[in-house]
């Protein structure tokens, strides 16, 4: 009898939990900040992926953000993309 009431007290708690709406007293990420990290970020970059065209470089992410915001490069880390970089073909192509 008590595992049942049990039970039943978990499942109404649950069932009450659900019902109530959404949680206000959670912190959500404020939109623009996704936004930004977006627009610095480098599309189509993998952390720690190596940089075709360029030997011995790995594309970064120094501030853990999630988005790739340079690479590092003979233990440098530099902003954005290396010189001649071509997002098209994600290498970096020896200029004509």
């Amino acid at each position: 009898m008590r595992t049942s009431i049990t039970g039943l007290t978990l499942i109404g708690a649950a069932i009450a939990g659900c019902s109530e709406g959404p949680r206000t007293d959670v912190a959500m990420p404020a939109a623009h900040s996704t936004a930004a990290s977006a627009v610095n970020a480098l599309e189509g970059a993998a952390v720690d992926a190596p940089i075709a065209g360029l030997a011995g470089a790995v594309w970064a992410d120094p501030n853990n953000t999630g988005y790739v915001t340079g690479y590092t490069y003979k233990g440098q880390y530099h902003t954005g993309a290396p010189t001649g970089y071509d997002p098209a073909k994600h290498a970096v192509v020896p200029p004509r």
